[in-house]
């Protein structure tokens, strides 16, 4: 069994179509078809099903294809830190955080991380969840901190380390600042400055609006940098949705009051890191171990 035919197969599985698999490997597509084939005869079981346009796993092909993905993943961890060998990166760690993590949480792992291991460095990348993770799979980064719920990736494992509230605030002498309890009509008058769309939170946040009647009014500001809501929100005069994480670590929030708002609009995000299992060197236990001590201080 070749490991190229399991990458052919893995390809072929994910799009459905032996044409565009082959086309995403740079390979031809009778080299795909054979491939597959080999496979079939050598495991005596039919792994896709033929159709008119394009293929389906068999149930056979469904269970075969945890395997092939672990046996990938495995040769892609391999390939990664041989690179970093390559390089003289080995003591490099990749880190993506996805949007309305507070920086706080980041600053104090890699301290106590470069304090136990003074030789480590570290490579930051921000950007959306989906990016991220895609590129963890990639084994282009090496962890992702996210405030995105588990998904049923195969290859990565997730932990959360707390839970994040969604806050409403706004500069302490904005008018809202002094009602009692803040109405969704009066929220929707207001200047905003709300996460970008495509998240968690905007999706939450839009959804309060739908559920009494109202259009989702468009913001202010859109951001994808909680960080910068809260300055942006006091020479505004904004409304600002972000985490309460940020809210309370920012140096900016003595400047800002949480507003009242009615229960049911409570919203809370697992915020967690997602490894690959397959990839677990000693610098990354080390991070790991210093991003859970950072969040149980």
């Amino acid at each position: 069994m070749f490991l190229r035919d399991l990458q052919y197969f893995c390809a072929a599985a994910r799009v459905e179509n032996i044409a565009r698999a082959a086309e995403s490997l740079g390979a031809s597509q009778p080299t795909v078809s054979k491939a597959i084939s080999r496979l079939e005869r050598q495991l005596g079981v039919r792994l896709f099903e033929r159709l008119a346009r394009g293929v389906r796993l068999s149930p056979a092909g469904t269970a075969f294809l945890r395997y092939a993905n672990g046996a990938n993943n495995l040769l892609r961890d391999a390939a990664a830190e041989m690179r970093e060998f390559r390089q003289n990166q080995a003591g490099v760690i990749r880190i993506g955080v996805g949007v309305g993590i507070t920086e706080t949480l980041l600053e104090d792992a890699i301290e106590r991380a470069s304090n136990k291991h003074p030789s480590l460095r570290f490579e930051i990348r921000g950007g959306m969840a989906d990016t991220l993770l895609d590129s963890l799979d990639a084994a282009l980064i090496d962890l992702v901190i996210t405030g995105v719920a588990a998904q049923p990736r195969s290859g990565l494992r997730w932990k959360t380390l707390y839970t994040d509230r969604q806050v409403f605030a706004a500069p302490r002498e904005h008018s809202l600042v002094r009602a009692r309890t803040v109405s969704i009509a009066q929220l929707a008058s207001s200047r905003l400055i709300l996460p970008a769309p495509g998240t968690v939170t905007r999706a939450w946040a839009d959804a309060l609006f739908i559920a009494e009647g109202i259009q989702p009014p468009l913001p202010f500001i859109e951001s994808h940098a909680s960080a910068r809501e809260i300055p942006l929100a006091v020479r505004f005069g904004c409304v600002v949705l972000l985490p309460e994480s940020v809210f309370q670590t920012s140096a900016f929030g003595p400047k800002l009051s949480r507003l009242n708002v009615p229960d049911h609009w409570d919203m809370a995000r697992p915020i967690s890191v997602v490894t690959r299992a397959t990839r677990f060197t000693n610098h990354m236990e080390t991070i790991l171990e210093a991003l859970t001590e950072s969040t149980t201080r």
